[in-house]
This record gives structure tokens, C-alpha cells and sequence, in this order.
């Protein structure tokens, strides 16, 4: 059974980012830039991915996920979503008062894993630079 699915933020997006910076200014903001097989005519593309309100979030030093791995370049993916992942469970089992309708967000990027809990999508903007 598969824990995760992919979401797709917004439409023209490369198959895999690299997590370029993280910052905790007015909630938590995530910028990602191209490095997948459309890298070189998406250059200078941006996301940002901002969690007004979140819940938890935690930063892998790695490029692999279990559940998330393709085993070819052309699947690989960067946006995954849970409403039941392992990781997920463990903070609704430890507390009461943890939101029934969190979602556990993987993004998982060519150079780092960032793992957000939150009750909702974040808000996306693509900026070329």
C-alpha cells in the first residue's frame, strides 16, 4: 500500500527540485529550484511554497525515500501528500490535541528531504528570476 501521493502544486513544473532555501519568516516558506529533465528550459524558475500556519517540520541531509522512490529518471517526483503516513500517526498517538486532519507533506528534492505537517496546501508562487 502506498502511504504517499503526489500533488502537483501548479501546472509547467520540472520532474525534480532541489530544496534551495527554507525560512520561518511569517510561517514557513520553502523555495525549490529545477534540476530534473526540463532543468535547462525552466532555468531561472522558482517556487516558493509557503505554510501560513503549519504544524511541524523537519529537514533531511537525504535524496531518497523508500516510499517515494522511482526507479528511472523519468518517474521521479519532488510533492508528495499523506493523510496517514507513519510519521503522521506517531505525533496523532503521542497527543490528544493533534488536529485530526493534519496532512504530512514530503518534498523530496535532489539534495535534501523536508517533511511538513500542516492542516492544509500550501500556497504556491513560480517567480522566474
Amino acid at each position: 500500500m502506498r502511504v504517499f501521493e503526489t500533488w502537483v502544486p501548479q501546472g509547467n513544473l520540472d520532474s525534480i527540485y532541489d530544496i534551495e532555501n527554507i525560512e520561518l519568516n511569517d510561517g514557513l516558506k520553502v523555495y525549490l529550484t529545477p534540476d530534473g529533465l526540463r532543468r535547462d528550459s525552466l532555468q531561472g524558475q522558482k517556487i516558493v511554497l509557503h505554510w501560513d500556519n503549519f504544524l511541524r517540520f523537519q529537514v533531511s541531509d537525504e535524496s531518497y525515500r523508500e516510499e517515494c522512490w522511482a526507479s528511472d529518471r523519468e518517474n521521479v517526483w519532488t510533492f508528495y501528500v499523506s493523510a496517514d503516513s507513519p510519521y503522521l500517526q506517531a505525533y496523532k498517538e503521542r497527543s490528544v490535541l493533534f488536529p485530526d486532519k493534519a496532512l504530512h507533506f514530503s518534498l523530496v528534492g535532489t539534495n535534501l528531504i523536508v517533511d511538513v505537517l500542516a492542516l492544509a496546501f500550501p500556497q504556491v508562487v513560480i517567480t522566474k528570476e
